[in-house]
């Protein structure tokens, strides 16, 4: 897995949600580490990082009201010659 490959991985629970934090294997990253917050829903609550000079920034996500998607919300249309694999 590519994530692996870059990044040292660890979760943690906190509460009813998740964080999971990603740190750069890489001495050399723009980033120092990243740090996502999930719910018990698994939807994302905070994204935060932190960059090499120490510098911290967070982003808090409320009020998201998933709605079920229709037939005229997506469509998609094959390109000519591409196999479409399990369609209607």
């Amino acid at each position: 897995d590519a994530r692996q490959r870059s990044f040292v991985i660890s979760e943690q629970r906190r509460g009813s949600g998740t964080v999971t934090t990603f740190k750069p294997k890489d001495p050399g990253a723009m980033i120092r580490n990243v740090s996502m917050t999930t719910g018990a829903d698994h939807l994302i609550q905070r994204i935060e990082y932190t960059d090499r000079e120490g510098n911290h920034t967070s982003f808090d996500f409320s009020g998201y009201h998933p709605k079920a998607a229709t037939a005229d919300t997506f469509q998609f249309t094959a390109p000519a010659g591409v196999q479409v694999v399990g369609g209607e």
